[in-house]
């Protein structure tokens, strides 16, 4: 049985006119799709947010109490583990050296994952971080000497570099499944804007490709 996310992305696919072949499962973990975007093979891992124990109470409490409840998003947590865990090896088998790559992800929980852009960005580089530097007088203000990503990097010169692009399915104003594509700085084989934009509705880069200094997403025009 389809996942609710893997029958939205088809949905993005059919009314984009993108043909997709979903890839049988074998041995070994398999991604979930093959689409064509212009005549490039790319290779699509599903994964989807699902309510954890936290989220299930909030929602108790939320729609079935009527309560106002806050708390922290762990949306960092949760793009790092399905970048680490879930669909790096199912990417990897089948798209390494061979074709891009697109992990994309759909927010499961009624919002509660907090599932966004600076999510995505943080768990694909590693948490914002800002340094200061004390003063030697009491009476002086710390001074900010650093702002950079942090530890638990998912995406670097080194690692997971067979990932062209992590994806977030949203639901627009139109109740209409749309695609944002935050691409990869570090890709072996980058998804090319051009060819990427006719699935994706909104795409985005880091400027420079550095993450030792903290930069937001960029818009691709």
């Amino acid at each position: 049985m389809k996942t609710k996310s893997e029958n939205l992305f088809e949905q993005i696919c059919k009314k984009r006119g993108i043909s997709f072949q979903p890839i049988e499962c074998g041995e070994d973990p398999t991604p979930d799709y093959r689409i064509l975007l212009a005549e490039t093979e790319v290779i699509v891992e599903i994964k989807q947010l699902d309510p954890n124990k936290e989220d299930k109470e909030r929602y108790k409490q939320v729609f079935g109490e009527g309560k106002v409840v806050g708390f922290f998003s762990r949306a960092k947590h949760r793009v790092s583990g399905k970048i680490k865990h879930s669909g790096a090896d199912q990417l990897r088998n089948l798209a390494e050296g061979l074709h891009p790559s697109i992990l994309v992800l759909f927010d499961n929980t009624c919002g509660f994952s907090c599932l966004d852009g600076y999510g995505i960005l943080t768990g694909m580089y590693g948490g914002e971080k800002i340094a200061f530097q004390m003063p030697d007088e009491p009476e002086n203000e710390p001074v900010m000497t650093g702002w950079y990503f942090g530890g638990k990097r998912q995406m670097t010169e080194g690692e997971r570099q067979y990932i062209s692009a992590v994806g977030l399915i949203r639901i627009n104003i139109d109740n209409v499944p749309e695609l944002d594509l935050y691409h990869n700085i570090f890709a072996s084989l980058p998804l090319k804007p051009e060819i990427a934009i006719s699935i994706a509705s909104r795409q985005y880069t880091l400027p420079q490709r550095n993450t030792e200094v903290f930069r937001e997403w960029v818009e691709i025009a």
